[in-house]
């Protein structure tokens, strides 16, 4: 009777054993599968942010960088168009159109009156140069707003002002017997303009730098900003960034989450990058910002971006979360 009650005894514990082998398996191999879920997910879109080499690739990085956050927060996948609407990197024209015009009205453009010579500016520098108007600027200055008179061209924010018409202004002050060291200032306005031309963005970007560091006129202001829409044209990224995040400020709206900065993070402007991280990590904590805060650090750091903001991710995800996250990060970049 003992002897059977022994046995029964061991088969009891041999179950109970069993039973935590198989339990402690089963769990074993759900955490290993999640971690390797995770894990290859989040290499896959690394490996697609790299590579870019379709249009659409970034689009599909997002799309796995999505799938991790849904996966870390043991979500169930969604149809959610989070990533379409966070990568449209094709022209808006609305808000193309929007800029421009706010270009155009911040940059005060010139515009010749019809059947006026020479154009506004011109005249306002010669009225300084005679003195007979009481501003801030002196004679010292006049070559800024002559600056400014033959850029317009240049950028097309005055479409009344073809080349054709500087050459129609200095014939004019020559008819009308203006201040020889007056048209000597245009001419070396003129030449100063074909130099600028011929520089690169990064050059012309830093000569603007130099004129805005200039507070005794206003018009050095505005030059300024006519030389970064210059340093644009010539395709310099700094200066685009600069004024991409001028205007947003100036403007203290949701503009930044359009096209502009998007652009240059796409570019591979790794400031734009780290800034569209910074910002949507800043917003309001929900899915959609979530996946495109962690999709801009993928990018940034991809890309070769040095700072380590992990403690950012504490306010979208739960502790364990947010340690997987970092772990991630840590573990490749």
């Amino acid at each position: 009777m003992f002897a059977f009650f022994c046995r029964r005894i061991r088969d009891l514990f041999r179950l109970i054993w069993v039973g935590v082998i198989v339990v402690f398996s089963v769990v074993s191999t759900t955490e290993f599968s999640y971690a390797s879920d995770v894990e290859k997910l989040f290499d896959q879109a690394i490996s697609l942010i790299k590579k870019k080499q379709e249009r659409y690739d970034l689009g599909k990085a997002c799309k796995q960088i999505h799938a991790v956050v849904l996966t870390i927060r043991n979500q169930q996948q969604d149809d959610s168009n989070v990533c379409d609407s966070s990568l449209q990197f094709l022209p808006d024209p609305w808000i193309e159109e929007r800029r421009e015009k706010t270009f155009r009205l911040n940059l005060g453009a010139s515009v010749r009156p019809k059947n006026t010579l020479p154009v506004p500016k011109i005249w306002i520098a010669r009225d300084i140069f005679k003195k007979s108007i009481q501003v801030r600027c002196t004679q010292k200055d006049v070559s800024a707003f002559l600056y400014s008179a033959v850029l317009n061209e240049v950028l097309g924010v005055s479409a009344d002002m073809p080349v054709k018409y500087l050459h129609e202004d200095r014939a004019y002050m020559i008819e009308k017997k203006w201040n020889d060291q007056f048209i000597k200032e245009f001419d070396d306005a003129v030449s100063w303009r074909t130099k600028i031309m011929d520089l690169s963005g990064r050059e012309v970007y830093k000569i603007a730098k130099n004129f805005k560091k200039n507070t005794r006129c206003e018009e050095y202001s505005y030059l300024h900003w006519l030389l970064a829409l210059v340093a644009i044209k010539k395709g310099d990224l700094k200066a685009s960034f600069d004024q991409e995040l001028d205007f947003i400020n100036k403007r203290n709206d949701q503009l930044w989450k359009s096209l502009g900065l998007k652009k240059l993070a796409a570019k591979g402007y790794m400031p734009a990058q780290f800034e569209l991280f910074r910002r949507y990590n800043l917003e309001t904590p929900s899915l959609q910002n979530t996946v495109r805060s962690i999709f801009w650090l993928t990018v940034y750091k991809a890309s070769g971006g040095k700072e380590n903001p992990w403690e950012k991710f504490d306010s979208h995800f739960d502790q364990a979360g947010a340690d997987k996250l970092r772990s991630l990060f840590k573990g490749r970049f």
